[in-house]
């Protein structure tokens, strides 16, 4: 059975934001937030067509 993970919230996109500026990888980004690399990368590319 799959474990139901919740969305990206604000304050995870304010920490995947953070980590950006301070040029950590992305892979440390994943793991500070308990997520996994793909779905880090997602929201980068979905922030990156909003804006």
């Amino acid at each position: 059975m799959s474990k139901v993970v919740p969305r990206i919230n604000d304050a995870d996109r304010e920490k995947i934001a953070l980590g950006i500026v301070r040029k950590q990888p992305l892979k440390k980004i994943a793991a500070l937030l308990g997520r996994h690399l793909t779905s880090i990368t997602n929201e980068i590319r979905k922030q990156i067509n909003i804006q």
